[in-house]
């Protein structure tokens, strides 16, 4: 782009038109596009905070990686503890029970822990709406149940609950389901879907239990493995397992990735649509100076240079609202919660009841990534979309553009 066409583009910019119909096309199209990209930054940022908002409350009970062994085998922690020495390790306990209060039961997770050193023992005792993390502790045949599973069986604190495990025992007198009463020590809730997948015992009181029914042994690590060369030889071995959080829970955060995809590809239409009203812009400019354009190419301008001069009223009203729009979005999702708060405080209601909704405010979280995809996207879109008034452009011949003027 050489410097007539920078110089011509900026004072077609700034010239009066002869027809201002084209002119409100233009603020028209302008505005889509602002609209159009703060509204994509926001919602993004909104859908990124929900997914780390959910990830926040998972990992409250989660630990980041659980290392199991295979079923029927027991896990030694000497192998593990020479895979990461510098790491603090917990022993644990899985399988599949039936929780049974009466007539109601619920299918579930149940997890060993030690109370004493185990990892997320600090943060337990932080999301227990009843109950004692001491009395857990402590108290033998206890155990910890999340909110929904206390509502689906009706308990409350100090209740006994039946839990089932998937096995039978067989004794001189007949077979028998393996089970084993515990008294309700604590509910938890994080207001997840953990409230009603799992449920916590101690290893001291269930590690017979877990070992009879065939449950699988491992470890709980609470810390952010770096090491690839100790995850690879762990996770070589045939005979162990490695899960992290996110892995508990793939298929749902499989299911927010897309939601997230498909709400960001309806609002990159929106922008798609808003290019249609630059494109009718620029086709009414490129119509409007064809005169103009006759006489700069008879002056030998090329058409490249033709090309250049609406190249820069394209960028000039596109990459303006993009860029205003990305400002615009950045801000709105930095300071969402505090506007909703101003509004509330305003005209006193609560958008987010706590009581209703699992969060009290809409939270967010903006990333720089998001903000350049969709700059990038959005110019690009522009581009494409003024690719055909400009190429029209580039194509007026002089002689028919003289004759047409007179």
């Amino acid at each position: 782009m050489n410097g007539a066409s920078r110089f011509i583009g900026v004072r077609y910019l700034t010239a009066n038109r002869r027809h201002r119909f084209g002119g409100i096309v233009r603020v028209f199209s302008f505005l889509s596009l602002f609209i159009g990209v703060a509204a994509l930054i926001l919602v993004l940022s909104v859908m990124n905070g929900f997914s780390r908002e959910i990830g926040g409350r998972f990992q409250q009970v989660l630990p980041q990686l659980t290392v199991l062994a295979a079923a029927g085998t027991r896990l030694d922690s000497a192998e593990l503890e020479a895979a990461l020495p510098q790491v603090d390790i917990a022993p644990t306990w899985e399988d599949y029970v039936v929780l049974a209060a009466g007539r109601q039961i619920s299918a579930l997770t149940l997890v060993a822990v030690d109370p004493l050193i185990d990892p997320l023992a600090t943060s337990v005792p932080d999301i227990l709406a009843h109950g004692s993390w001491e009395a857990f502790a402590e108290k033998p045949y206890q155990i910890l149940i999340g909110m929904h599973t206390a509502n689906r069986l009706g308990l409350d604190i100090g209740d006994r609950v039946r839990v089932n495990f998937p096995a039978v025992r067989i004794l001189p007198s007949g077979v028998y389901p393996l089970a084993r009463g515990f008294e309700v020590a604590g509910i938890f809730q994080t207001r997840s879907q953990v409230d009603g997948d799992q449920a916590f015992v101690r290893v001291a009181d269930s590690e017979a239990l877990f070992s009879a029914s065939g449950g699988r042994s491992g470890f709980r690590i609470d810390a952010d493995v770096t090491d690839d060369a100790a995850l690879g030889i762990l996770a070589s071995s045939q005979s162990l397992e490695l899960i992290g959080w996110e892995q508990r829970l793939q298929g749902l955060f499989e299911a927010m990735r897309m939601e997230k995809m498909v709400v960001g590809a309806m609002l990159v239409m929106v922008v798609f649509i808003a290019s249609f009203s630059l494109v009718a812009s620029l086709l009414m400019s490129v119509a409007e100076k064809r005169k103009d354009i006759a006489v700069l190419r008879t002056m030998g301008a090329t058409g490249g240079t033709i090309l250049g001069i609406f190249l820069i009223q394209t960028m000039a009203f596109g990459g303006i609202g993009v860029a205003l729009g990305a400002l615009v979005g950045s801000l709105l999702s930095i300071y969402f919660g505090q506007i909703v708060g101003l509004f509330e405080s305003l005209f006193g209601f609560r958008i987010f009841d706590p009581s209703v909704f699992y969060v009290s405010s809409l939270p967010t979280h903006w990333l720089v990534s998001d903000l350049l995809l969709v700059c990038s996207v959005s110019l690009l879109i522009c581009l494409m979309a003024a690719a055909i008034p400009v190429w029209f452009a580039s194509r007026v011949r002089p002689a028919e553009a003289l004759q047409d003027s007179h």
